[in-house]
């Protein structure tokens, strides 16, 4: 499995506790900027093993995440693991778990439309959606998953949710589709853009390969190292 480009955690002493910024575990130094944050309002050391607390109360709050500003490539990966709030992570619409934008050709976001609809895989404005059963859900953990396959072979995009006992996660795919000009990637935020498409989430963990195409059984192994921090009884 290839190593993440960025990889962010929060567990005490692993990641640390959380200050303007946000190490970066993966080696590469891509470390990430928390806007709006501190750490002993947000940063949960003792939830879960330590999670930070983006607790928006509407989508124009202002608590994010900006990761490094690296050259996006058309290949990529996501692996990111979250809590909705008490009332969902919908605080206004889109509602933006991650994604990357940067006003130019190419964009994706993951997250929710709309209040009834299903979590989604958006890029560049095609939706890759999950069963209809992974609507807005409040006090839920999920795990999710994203690969695009630009040039691998015509593989395509894989979207992949995670929750409760494992083994229900929804898996969607479409085609594959560029990348390159999608920007900085942003949490509880649309990238580069603007910050009104803001989510309220507990997060736990995100990893982001830049170049890099994981497979399912790949994202797979990494959620089994995870299932236990969020609550999950079993994995498949």
């Amino acid at each position: 499995m290839p190593a993440p480009t960025i990889r962010y955690e929060f567990t005490q002493g692993y990641g640390g506790s959380v200050g303007s910024t946000i190490p970066d575990l993966s080696g590469n130094g891509n470390t990430g900027t928390i806007n709006n944050m501190t750490v002993n309002s947000n940063w949960l050391g003792m939830f879960r093993g330590g999670m930070l607390d983006i607790n928006n109360t509407t989508n124009t709050s202002g608590k994010t995440i900006q990761c490094a500003n690296i050259t996006h490539q058309n290949d990529y990966s996501v692996h990111i693991g979250f809590k909705t709030g008490s009332s969902g992570a919908m605080v206004g619409y889109p509602c933006i778990i991650c994604g990357a934008y940067a006003y130019g050709t190419h964009d994706w976001w993951i997250g929710w439309n709309d209040t009834y609809g299903p979590m989604r895989y958006s890029r560049n404005g095609v939706a890759a959606l999950s069963s209809s059963s992974y609507g807005y859900v409040s006090n839920t953990f999920y795990m999710v998953a994203v690969t695009n396959d630009y040039t691998g072979g015509g593989t395509g995009s894989l979207f992949k949710i995670y929750r409760t006992n494992g083994t229900d996660g929804a898996t969607a795919t479409g085609g594959p589709y560029a990348a390159s000009t999608a920007g900085r990637v942003g949490i509880c935020k649309y990238g580069g853009y603007s910050d009104n498409f803001q989510s309220a989430i507990t997060l736990g963990h995100f990893m982001f390969w830049n170049g890099s195409r994981l497979t399912e059984a790949e994202h797979d192994d990494i959620a089994r190292r995870y299932y236990l921090k969020y609550n999950f009884t079993a994995l498949i």
